[in-house]
């Protein structure tokens, strides 16, 4: 009869090892999410944590917006660590303004010359 809770443990165990997740986990992903939005960091932020490791990816305007993002990570209760996988955005990033025409660059004439 001993035998029963061990075999029952051990399967828990395994299911847990193909699928389960900390609820922690579930838990800091929000909280991360709420300091965001509070601050109201621009741009498009994905968070998942994974093992308390909080990983952010998307763009942001410029470095100081990435580097709040990652600070206000890094600031929730439970966090171990925060991988920055952030873009910034830069002007050959972004889209050309509305009027803007893009000009080849004038190339100096290479034709070749004659040798005396």
């Amino acid at each position: 009869m001993k035998k029963m809770p061990m075999v029952t443990a051990t399967a828990a165990v395994l299911l847990c090892l193909g699928g389960c997740r900390d609820t922690r986990d579930d838990q800091i992903t929000q909280e991360v999410r709420r300091e965001l939005a509070r601050a109201q960091v621009p741009g498009s932020v994905d968070v998942v944590t994974t093992r308390r490791v909080v990983t952010l990816s998307g763009t942001v305007p410029d470095r100081a917006t990435q580097a709040a993002a990652v600070d206000l990570a890094r600031r929730v209760t439970d966090v171990d660590r925060v991988v920055d996988n952030l873009r910034t955005l830069t002007a050959a990033d972004a889209p050309p303004a509305r009027g803007d025409v893009l000009q080849p660059q004038e190339l100096p004439n290479t034709a070749p010359r004659a040798v005396p």
